[in-house]
């Protein structure tokens, strides 16, 4: 037996080999080999790790409970792609492995792709159905009225293709206001995000824009994947949200999205959208003949009718002229009863007058005049009397008054030639040993200011 450690068994020195290969040169034939294997794949598995780059492309990872598999999405491709690209979204990858040197490991980059089969989407379809009918987005109570006239549409679909024109066209038939459009894609990568934020942006336009009376989210038919856009919660959740009425014309008759229910009323086709959001002008104005004329016949009937009923009422009243001879003649009387009674009133009233002016004589007036006069003059020399004594009496009183103040004021003594002397506070100071320094003192004509040392 060999020992495997002996020196005779060890190789510490290298041996020259012909196949050696750099790290580059490596990498390079397993791409090639892998390639070339695997130049065509469809692999199964759950979308995880999603990220979108700023650059367009898509970088995810497919696994399934063994095994993980790197996966990229080059922009020109998911610009293509009808199927979602969600995190946990089961789905079908057509592509072709490759490596990556840099970091050893190996990628699918995929050209097309769809769910795994129907059954998956229409499962996540229902389970967001029940999610959001628990949350009562789809109740009826929730569901605004559709303007009758609006002034305004705001339509929110792609900008080319057959739908928006036939819903222009059919608009132009049948109104006249204003239509206004924010372009969206329907489906592929960023649809549900741009239709989601057009419902949102028509909601919340600045004042001044016009803003819409009414909302008409639209897409022509396709496949479930194809439509699967107006699943997306994030739409959802924006058309039940919206303050303006939505209109879903989404698809055709047998399709249903789940924009549908959220409405707040579903068209089974773009352009019946359009036919539901609009009052036709043309038939509004031959409804208005038609309602003019039925007007104009029934008034013409009530007109025949009450001229009859007039007729027939006139046969039993009296001549009006009569009766207006008859209230004539009475007020003429009443005029001249009236006009007797005044004239007599005033033959009276003088007959009255002249009696009082015999028993009026002026001799009577002017002995009346003097004896008041006399009485008057009597009554003012009395008073005058009275108030003069009692002004001398006052007067003596006041001058008492007068003498005691004079007396009594404190400035009295200033005359004799004392002085007042106050603290800068105006408090009398009475004593030497007062800490005043700033003084002012009071003499008989004046103040003068000092300082006390």
């Amino acid at each position: 037996m060999d020992d495997l450690f002996s020196a005779a068994s060890r190789t510490d020195t290298p041996q020259p080999q012909d196949n050696v290969l750099t790290v580059s040169q490596l990498s390079n034939q397993l791409r090639f080999t892998v390639e070339k294997q695997f130049n065509r794949v469809a692999v199964e598995g759950e979308i995880s790790s999603l990220k979108r780059a700023a650059s367009g492309h898509v970088y995810f990872s497919l696994k399934d409970d063994d095994s993980v598999l790197n996966a990229i999405v080059w922009r020109s491709a998911a610009e293509r792609i009808k199927a979602p690209f969600e995190d946990g979204l089961h789905v079908v990858a057509y592509g072709k492995l490759t490596t990556y040197g840099a970091r050893s490991n190996y990628q699918i980059i995929i050209d097309r792709m769809e769910p795994a089969g129907l059954g998956a989407l229409m499962q996540r379809f229902e389970e967001l159905k029940k999610k959001l009918t628990v949350e009562g987005l789809f109740d009826d109570a929730r569901k605004k009225p559709l303007p009758f006239m609006p002034d305004t549409i705001g339509i929110i679909t792609s900008s080319t293709g057959a739908v928006i024109d036939d819903m222009l066209n059919r608009l132009r038939q049948r109104y006249s206001g204003r239509v206004v459009l924010w372009p969206v894609a329907v489906q592929g990568v960023g649809a549900k995000e741009q239709i989601a934020a057009a419902i949102e942006g028509f909601n919340n336009l600045p004042e001044g824009m016009p803003k819409p009376d009414v909302l008409i989210v639209a897409r022509g038919g396709g496949s479930l994947e194809d439509l699967w856009p107006f699943n997306e919660e994030i739409v959802v959740r924006a058309v039940a949200g919206s303050n303006i009425p939505v209109i879903s014309g989404v698809g055709h008759e047998p399709d249903v999205t789940l924009c549908d229910y959220a409405a707040d009323h579903r068209s089974p086709t773009p352009t019946a959208a359009a036919v539901e959001a609009t009052a036709d002008v043309i038939e509004l104005k031959q409804q208005l003949a038609t309602n003019l004329a039925t007007l104009k016949y029934f008034m013409e009937q009530r007109l025949k009718s009450e001229h009859q009923r007039v007729r027939l009422a006139a046969r039993g009243l009296s001549d009006p002229r009569s009766a207006l001879n008859q209230w004539q003649m009475r007020l003429e009387d009443r005029r001249t009863r009236l006009l007797n009674a005044s004239t007599s009133r005033l033959r009276m009233l003088r007959q009255r007058l002249d009696h009082a002016q015999h028993r009026l004589r002026p001799q009577l007036l002017t002995q009346f005049f003097e004896q008041n006069k006399k009485q008057l003059a009597d009554f003012e020399r009395r008073l005058g009397q009275s108030m003069k004594g009692k002004l001398t009496e006052h007067e003596k009183h006041l001058k008492a008054r007068a003498q005691l103040l004079q007396h009594l004021s404190p400035k009295a003594p200033l005359e004799k030639g004392y002085a007042l002397i106050t603290d800068d506070k105006g408090n009398l100071i009475k004593t030497a040993a007062t800490q005043a320094q700033n003084v002012q003192i009071e003499f008989a004509d004046g103040k003068r200011d000092a300082t006390l040392k």
